[in-house]
């Protein structure tokens, strides 16, 4: 993980970048088996003000998965036997596209 962060006075930006390797999801070390590796992105902007009427007032915006990447965070699979023959299943968690979130704090 990775945090880079510039303040001045009451703002503050950061770039927070996330990189997960390669993952099994079973016990078999299997490449077919895996979940690929990924970098996710983030952009936070972050502003504080307050006033005689509030403590402090908090708003920030963020832009998360901001470079779109497709990724799995975890997946299962499931193997069993009916009538003598052998099945598999699997499923994968996808993950949210770009997204973006406002919030607002307030200390009264």
């Amino acid at each position: 993980a990775n945090d880079i962060s510039y303040s001045l006075r009451n703002f503050k930006v950061s770039f927070l970048t996330k990189y997960v390797g390669k993952q099994y999801i079973d016990n078999t070390s299997n490449d077919s088996r895996s979940l690929h590796a990924y970098w996710v992105n983030n952009l936070n902007l972050k502003y504080n003000f307050s006033s005689k009427y509030l403590t402090n007032l908090i708003l920030q915006f963020s832009i998360n998965n901001i470079f779109n990447e497709e990724y799995e965070t975890n997946a299962w699979v499931y193997r069993y036997i009916l009538g003598g023959e052998k099945y598999e299943m699997d499923g994968y968690f996808p993950q949210a596209g770009r997204n973006y979130m406002l919030s607002l704090k307030l200390n009264l």
